[in-house]
Order: structure tokens, then C-alpha cells, then sequence
């Protein structure tokens, strides 16, 4: 990325430095890695022209970034919402995550409903426990709900309702068999 500018109608991402920095006229991201929780973005910049690159003079920085961060959808005091397309889960017995950051006096809730739009019962907006805080991977529950335990191949739609939030992602995991060991190691894991 270089000083030419941006695309129109886009938000610049990483931008270069201001002037004396060690990249402030080109840098080159590689692609992202996953670290624990955090996205890592290693970058080689220089203060030459971005047609004139000299790998012996550039600098090398590193950009941190909450996991999926890149872009988020926002909602103030006045509750907001936001409803996928219909999904389908191949598996049945599902639990569903969150990555936000939610203020004070804020909450991220969910409600799934049918294709047409109906309501399941037992997983309304006002069934959904409140998540709070700035979480990566909260599990949404519905009082005693703590999956959604629908058949296989139902279509659903997810309503998110945010207040005073900034809402990055959502993902669905099965909900491990009883007796089934689940490992994961993530790079940066010290195990």
C-alpha cells in the first residue's frame, strides 16, 4: 500500500506512517496470522517510492488486531438489529459464539427464528441471556438453553439485537458427544 490512495468508496485498512516514519511512503502486509485471540500482521515498509522498493533498507513492524476485528457493526444507546440470511446447520445440537466489545449498560442478545421469520420457541430476544463485556468466543444461552438443539437441515435466521456494542463476529460449533475429547492448540499456545 502505497501513497496513490484507495479505492473509492473504501476504508483504508493500514495506512503508511507519517512523514519520517519507517514506512512512511510504502509498506507490504502479509497476510494475517492467528495468534491465541489476536490476528498478527507482519509488514515491510520503506521511505522510497513505492516503484523503487529496496528490501536492504526496509524496516519490518507489526499490527495487532482483536480476532475477526477488521469490521464491525455498531449500535449506541437506542437497541439496533441485525438478521442473517436463512443458515442451515448440518449437525444437530449447536452452540453459538460471539466475538464483541460491549459497553457499560450495554448487551448483545439472540433470537433464532424459522425461515419465514416465526420465532422457535424457547429462543426469543427476551428468552436470550444478556452477553456482556469484550468477549472473543461468549456462548449465547436462552435460560436453560445452552445450544440450540434443532434437527439437522432446519433453515433458520439469527436475530441479533445490540445495544452500546460493537459486534465483530458469529460461528456456530457442535457441541461435543458426552465422553468425546476435544484437543486444540493454537499457534501460540505454549503447549
Amino acid at each position: 500500500v502505497g501513497k496513490q490512495g484507495i479505492a473509492e468508496g473504501r476504508m483504508e485498512f493500514m495506512s503508511v506512517s507519517d512523514a519520517g516514519s519507517w514506512d512512511d511512503n510504502y509498506h507490504s502486509p502479509a497476510p494475517p496470522l492467528l495468534v491465541d485471540d489476536e490476528l498478527w500482521i507482519y509488514s515491510r515498509g520503506t521511505t522510497l517510492p513505492e516503484e523503487q522498493p529496496d528490501p536492504a533498507i526496509s524496516s519490518y513492524g507489526l499490527a495487532n488486531l482483536r480476532r475477526d476485528g477488521f469490521v464491525s457493526r455498531n449500535a449506541g444507546d437506542q437497541p439496533g438489529t441485525i438478521e442473517t440470511r436463512p443458515l442451515t446447520l448440518e449437525n444437530r445440537n449447536h452452540r453459538l459464539l460471539v466475538n464483541a466489545e460491549i459497553g457499560e449498560g450495554g448487551s448483545l442478545k439472540v433470537a433464532l427464528r424459522h425461515a419465514d421469520g416465526n420465532v422457535l420457541d424457547g429462543y426469543s430476544l427476551a428468552e436470550c441471556d444478556a452477553v456482556a463485556g469484550d468477549v472473543l468466543a461468549a456462548p449465547v444461552t436462552w435460560g436453560d438453553h445452552d445450544f440450540m438443539d434443532l434437527d439437522s437441515g432446519t433453515p433458520l435466521r439469527l436475530t441479533f439485537e445490540l445495544k452500546n456494542a460493537k459486534f465483530y463476529s458469529f460461528w456456530t460449533e457442535p457441541v461435543p458427544e458426552p465422553g468425546t475429547i476435544t484437543i486444540v492448540q493454537h499457534v501460540g499456545d505454549n503447549n
